[in-house]
């Protein structure tokens, strides 16, 4: 198990190409990890789902399968999923409804 950490706004706007630098940069840069090996060593990612991430055409794990990953296993992940659920039940009834529309509303006031 390898893990690096990077600050994605270093390299400019949080779209595709750009994970795929940070991603890069963390295993050849700061891990030192040469890349014929880099490349072999992912070969599972979870996310969140965002289209970013997944995008059947230009998502981050579609360019990573693309830059010889092709085994490249993609999971969304379990908690996020069972959160999204729990929304969606909630979101069935009006009063909770109504708290995320009032948050919504102070967040916008607050801007």
């Amino acid at each position: 198990y390898c893990a690096g950490l990077a600050d994605v706004a270093e390299h400019g706007d949080a779209n595709a190409e750009i994970l795929k630098q940070c991603i890069d940069d963390c295993f050849l840069q700061k891990l030192n990890i040469p890349r014929d090996k880099y490349t072999v060593l992912i070969v599972s990612s979870t996310s969140d789902g965002a289209s970013v991430n997944t995008g059947i055409y230009n998502g981050l794990l579609t360019r990573l399968k693309n830059d010889g990953r092709l085994w490249l296993i993609s999971i969304h992940c379990v908690s996020h999923r069972v959160e999204l659920a729990i929304k969606d039940s909630l979101l069935q009834e009006e009063k909770f409804r109504a708290v995320k529309q009032f948050m919504v509303d102070l967040f916008y006031l607050m801007k």
